[in-house]
């Protein structure tokens, strides 16, 4: 708890330390249950995996938002691919290491790795 408020604190005050540079501010919660809703609503993972895109394409989530939205999609490479894609919109980039507890495969984990490394040296 102290540490969750720690981090708040820190991020109220230095914004740009944590956010991603199109991120200014992240989805309310209200905003938030519509996007689960709209994608948990989707029969197919072909289906949620696009609705997840469009949807966070037009959002800013925080780590736990997208961590959420991964328990929706059920195909491992599926939620590789949503993470990878969601990182540009994560609001706390510096917590999405917690992501990788998503994956059932280690490779999984290992791929989100490299890729977040890779966006880091940009």
């Amino acid at each position: 708890m102290l540490k969750t408020l720690l981090t708040f604190l820190i991020m109220l005050t230095a914004p740009h330390i944590y956010a991603q540079s199109n991120c200014d501010l992240p989805t309310t919660d209200i905003g938030f249950k519509v996007i689960i809703n709209d994608v948990s609503d989707e029969i197919s993972e072909d289906d949620k995996l696009s609705k997840s895109k469009d949807l966070v394409s037009e959002a800013c989530l925080t780590t736990n938002q997208i961590k959420q939205l991964l328990e929706v999609i059920t195909y491992e490479s599926y939620k590789v691919e949503f993470a990878k894609f969601a990182y540009q919109y994560c609001f706390d980039p510096i917590n999405y290491d917690s992501i990788y507890d998503e994956f059932s495969f280690s490779s999984s984990t290992e791929e989100l790795k490299v890729f977040i490394q890779s966006q880091n040296k940009e």
